[in-house]
């Protein structure tokens, strides 16, 4: 039973949450108890006498000491109601239109079939995320803000829309939506699944270079590589001799022609690449995948995403390596395909070790806050498009020895620059999105 009439709605009522703004949230509470609070029939009786004095008092006390405190160390004015109304009008207005249009992708965003009727609240959920991270053009720490619509990344829009305004407390995709979604660096192509078949993607000459530290994760790929009509070289690294020869007996199982190198365990799949990438340049495109298992990541989390990002790239249930093919051979200034990852990441931990190199690559334009590349370090590209990278000169003393950190090396620097080496190179980038292949949240 409820002691007080009207205990609950301190949230709703008031039109201020504790998300929104827990000071005047608590003020709320502390006025709520002091003023409005009434004894229910059933405990009217005995309220003045025990459950004031013994329960509700010392409690008001506490938060009002809170709120005082608060405001006293943050010497923080209090927030207007009017100003939270506003607020709350606005997430409003943005709701409406986001829910009107038919680009927000409830099911994407979630990673897992989004519910019949439970759209809205997903809408809502984006919505509570986005405004957590404000301001939208820094850098926030935690898990990263998921994306709402593919070929969109909502704060690189906040970031770099000249006629977004944050301060008018409208949400990116709502404004993109509301000017009719303006074209940018935050809005990139998505290849479609049924490209046609044509003469120039029959003749060309395909590489994958696989790199398996984890040799039993082979066979998984040479499944999905022959659901493909296309052929494709095969170039295998891995990390000991003991592993190489387990490495040949699956692919003498499959009957797979293959090359298999034994490289210094040193560098992970990207060091393997750049220093073998130079004599890829005879080949039109080259795929770059690996064995991905992730161990630092929670359950299932690294078997998802490695096949995640080898249904979106080799294919299983889709031919996404004819796909593929066919969209660079329509394309001729097309540098690089990676998954449409729902995941914002952005810099991380590896922001100075990024802007070292990119020094050194001579970009022609800083880096941005927010920005897409190929999570995980999976994709497919033309050797040219990576040629700045390589022409940086490699050795294999310059990268890290293991065990290697989850974030913060030049490894991961690597991953986030690749779209930049495209771009410097004279191509441009595409995603491909597989609707039934979904990762999970981070």
């Amino acid at each position: 039973m409820k002691a007080f009439i009207g205990f609950e709605p301190w949230s709703k009522g008031q039109g201020v949450t504790i998300e929104d703004d827990p000071v005047l949230f608590w003020e709320h509470v502390a006025r709520h108890l002091t003023e409005t609070a009434k004894p229910a029939a059933s405990i009217d009786s005995r309220f003045d006498e025990l459950l004031w004095p013994a329960c509700v008092a010392p409690f008001v006390t506490a938060v009002q000491d809170l709120v005082k405190a608060v405001n006293t160390a943050t010497a923080r004015p209090k927030r207007d109601s009017v100003d939270v109304q506003s607020s709350e009008h606005q997430r409003l207005r943005d709701f409406r239109l986001i829910s009107a249009s038919d680009l927000f992708n409830a099911s994407f965003y979630l990673g897992r079939k989004c519910a019949p009727g439970d759209e809205d609240n997903v809408v809502m959920d984006y919505l509570a995320a986005s405004r957590d991270r404000i301001p939208r053009g820094h850098q926030h720490p935690g898990a990263p803000l998921r994306r709402p619509t593919l070929g969109f990344h909502p704060l690189t829009y906040a970031e770099q829309c000249k006629d977004y305004d944050e301060a008018a407390g409208e949400d990116p995709l709502a404004h993109y939506i509301r000017t009719g979604t303006p074209d940018g660096p935050w809005k990139h192509a998505v290849i479609p699944l049924d490209m046609p078949a044509s003469p120039a993607g029959a003749g060309q000459r395909i590489l994958i270079h696989a790199h398996f530290h984890y040799p039993d994760l082979l066979e998984g790929l040479l499944h999905r590589i022959r659901v493909n009509a296309s052929t494709a070289d095969l170039f295998i690294t891995t990390t000991n001799e003991d592993k190489a020869i387990d490495i040949r007996k699956t692919l003498r199982a499959y009957k797979q022609e293959a090359t298999t190198v034994v490289v210094p365990n040193r560098g992970r799949d990207i060091g393997s690449l750049l220093m073998h990438l130079s004599s890829f340049e005879a080949y039109d495109i080259v795929g770059h995948v690996h064995g991905k298992r992730s161990p630092q990541q929670p359950g299932s989390e690294g078997d998802n995403w490695r096949n995640f990002l080898w249904e979106h790239l080799i294919g299983g249930h889709t031919r996404m390596m004819d796909v593929i093919a066919e969209a660079f051979a329509a394309d001729e200034r097309l540098g690089l395909v990676f998954p449409e990852d729902p995941n914002l990441n952005h810099w991380d931990m590896n922001f100075n070790l990024a802007k070292a190199l990119a020094e050194r690559l001579k970009l022609r334009h800083a880096l941005p806050g927010h920005f897409e590349f190929p999570k995980g370090t999976m994709f497919w590209a033309r050797p040219l498009a990576l040629r700045p990278l390589v022409a940086l000169g490699w050795g294999w003393e310059d990268f890290p020895s293991e065990p290697v950190p989850s974030d913060g090396t030049i490894l991961h620097a690597l991953e986030r620059l690749i779209p930049f080496s495209v771009e410097h190179a004279g191509f441009g980038f595409k995603t491909v999105h597989v609707p039934n292949s979904r990762r999970m949240a981070m």
